[in-house]
């Protein structure tokens, strides 16, 4: 009868250790928090791809399975899913989800809103009655929100409650730590043409001016009429254009083509040389991308139009650049030419077109994708990382490691001492060739930290094709093969 009572109490145990909180995020910038917060305890499906506007969206079957399944739907709210999420949930039958019960948890209504209206006039285009919904690009509100998700999964998990609150004080705390970086960056900044208005929060809180909109209202496509407008009213004046990739170039890249004054002669910035407004783009994937403000400095890297292979043609023509504070993910499918497109830097493959521009100096730092591990010689890690001149302070997540012999760390561990070795040193550029291989989920969350730790005066250029890894970090993602 003991032995029975134990083996229940030891599956009870066990059960409660696997127990996780299915939930089901309208955006992806919301599903990287809910696992920020959440961690192992809850399992996340995004509802809506982050490659398509959560405005303008269908309901389909899959939606519905996730939201039947789902113990907490999380939303952005303020209407932003108005056109497709109610028929959705009615397609679902799940009323623990619904509007008012717990299962329910709208970010917008945790903090203020801007931008608010006193009704519906579609005469000013698609607007929000309740307020500009767009809070995700905000580290201040999104902290807000971790800490009212935070209680929220509590109360779907009380024995994890303690858990979730430490990991939403954590998250704030490194937002407000990178915004006061980001302000320092921004300070200064001379201005921003936004496509539509939802980088508003983020512009405010970094003391950056809003030049103009693509958008003549909320919503409407840009005419001629208007461009040409917006072109007159910023002649001779500098700054960015922010859009996303769902979003159409057409406008931008016109505006950035005649906002300017006459070309300069082609120098050490290339063809963009006097180019008044630099285009840049941001990813709905992982929300607002490292760069955050008007970047007018050279590229440390510019891919231009390159067709990479060996004996012939593999992968291109891709074009792309990397400044300061980038992290530029490229992603695909195996064997679309990700590595190939590395090997193009490093000399592993062959330039077949265009050109590979390296800023001046540049210098690089490069972690294979099967990094060689000597088990003949009894390393500490903390000596291979004074052999690779990665002298600057590790993260708290790798400092357990330093003082164990390398030939004994687990696979996960030693990619970890292999990124950081690349991290903690002095180059301007750092390649990272699937750093995630052999790591668990918590090793996974180590790496995104050993990320945010490092200098923004440098890039990295990262091969991936692990969603976790890329919900942990802000990256421009470029998809290979496409």
């Amino acid at each position: 009868m003991k032995k029975t009572m134990l083996l229940s109490l030891l599956l009870l145990g066990a059960l409660s250790a696997e127990a996780t909180v299915n939930v089901a995020a309208t955006t992806s910038n919301l599903g990287m928090l809910v696992r920020t917060i959440g961690g192992d305890a809850v399992k996340v499906t995004v509802l809506a791809p982050p490659d398509r506007d959560p405005h303008f969206l269908q309901a389909k079957p899959s939606m519905m399975i996730a939201l039947r399944n789902a113990d907490l739907l999380v939303s952005v709210g303020a209407e932003l899913e108005q056109g497709w999420l109610p028929s959705a949930l009615s397609g679902a039958s799940n009323p623990k989800i619904l509007v008012g019960q717990p299962g329910y948890f709208e970010a917008c209504a945790q903090v203020p809103l801007i931008d608010k209206a006193d009704a519906a006039d579609r005469s000013r285009g698609d607007v929000h009655p309740m307020g500009n919904p767009h809070v995700f690009l905000d580290p201040e509100r999104m902290s807000e929100i971790g800490r009212a998700l935070a209680g929220r999964l509590a109360q779907l998990d009380p024995a994890g409650g303690a858990r979730f609150k430490a990991s939403a004080e954590q998250f704030a705390t490194k937002a407000g730590e990178r915004v006061a970086q980001w302000k320092k960056t921004a300070a200064g900044a001379p201005g921003v043409v936004l496509y539509h208005k939802d980088a508003n929060y983020l512009l405010a809180l970094l003391g950056a001016p809003i030049l103009g909109y693509i958008e003549p209202l909320p919503g409407i496509p840009p005419s001629a009429d208007h461009l040409s407008r917006l072109v007159g009213q910023l002649k001779g004046r500098r700054g960015a254009i922010l859009f996303t990739d769902y979003q159409s170039a057409q406008g931008p890249d016109f505006l950035a083509s005649q906002a300017r004054l006459a070309e300069g002669p082609a120098g050490a910035g290339g063809p963009a040389e006097g180019r008044r407004f630099g285009l840049l783009r941001h990813d709905r994937r992982l929300g607002q991308g490292r760069r955050l403000g008007p970047v007018m400095a050279d590229p440390l890297l510019s891919y231009r139009e390159v067709v990479a292979g060996y004996t012939g043609p593999v992968v291109g023509p891709v074009s792309f650049d990397l400044h300061p504070g980038d992290v530029l993910a490229l992603v695909g499918p195996n064997g679309c030419g990700k590595s190939t497109l590395i090997g193009a830097l490093t000399g592993a493959s062959r330039i077949l077109s265009g050109e590979v521009v390296r800023g001046d100096g540049l210098s690089i730092a490069y972690q294979r994708q099967r990094p060689v591990r000597d088990t003949d010689v009894p390393l500490r890690a903390d000596e291979l990382l004074h052999l690779t001149r990665a002298d600057a302070e590790p993260p708290e997540s790798l400092r357990p490691l330093l003082g164990l012999r390398v030939d004994r760390l687990s696979g996960g561990q030693f990619q970890l001492l292999n990124v950081w070795a690349c991290l903690g040193g002095e180059a301007r550029l750092v390649v990272l060739d699937e750093p995630t291989n052999n790591m668990d989920p918590s090793a996974v969350r180590a790496l995104a930290d050993l990320l945010h730790a490092s200098r923004s005066d440098r890039a990295v250029l990262v091969v991936t094709h692990d969603a976790r890894f890329l919900d942990g970090v802000s990256a421009r993602i470029l998809e290979v093969g496409r």
